[in-house]
């Protein structure tokens, strides 16, 4: 059977709504506050889920022990998209991005990195590389973690 793995950061986004962008030491309302799922993990699980509805998706990631962390699993799982392959860091954040977006105009991110940047290649990389490990016909395989929590495998075959 195919499957189709999506490993890397689980982010909430936390969309921000204002009526203007303030100078530095100015105020701004912010009109309305909306929570969405975002990252590589969820937003490329729950596009595949879409376009090949047939197809398991799995997710593997991160995210902390907190409302967003349970937040974004539920979101995955409504989708349909297998979550045991997300661990949860009890003490840590999980990753989001603050979107101030003024409306019909510009929008600015910050982001945190939180649980998605922590423990990458023990709790992501290891295990999906420990899988593929032995897959017929590759030659080779090389993998790599960034600090900001991605990662990256390319598989070689004959």
């Amino acid at each position: 059977m195919n499957k189709i793995v999506v490993a890397g950061s689980l982010i909430v986004d936390k969309i921000h709504e204002i009526s203007a962008y303030p100078e530095a030491g100015e105020l701004t309302q912010i009109r309305s506050l909306v929570r969405a799922g975002g990252g590589l993990v969820h937003n490329t699980g729950c596009d595949l889920r879409i376009f090949a509805p047939d197809i398991p998706v799995s997710a593997f990631g991160m995210v902390g022990g907190d409302d967003d962390g349970k937040f974004v699993v539920a979101r995955l799982r409504k989708a349909g998209i297998d979550v045991d392959g997300i661990k949860v860091s009890p003490s840590a954040i999980t990753s989001f991005t603050d979107v101030m977006s003024v409306a019909g105009g510009e929008r600015t991110f910050f982001t945190y990195p939180g649980a998605s940047a922590q423990e990458v290649l023990n709790t992501v990389a290891m295990p999906i590389e420990d899988k593929v490990n032995g897959v017929d016909d590759m030659l080779y395989m090389v993998g790599s973690c960034g600090d900001d929590g991605s990662y990256n495998l390319t598989l070689s075959f004959e």
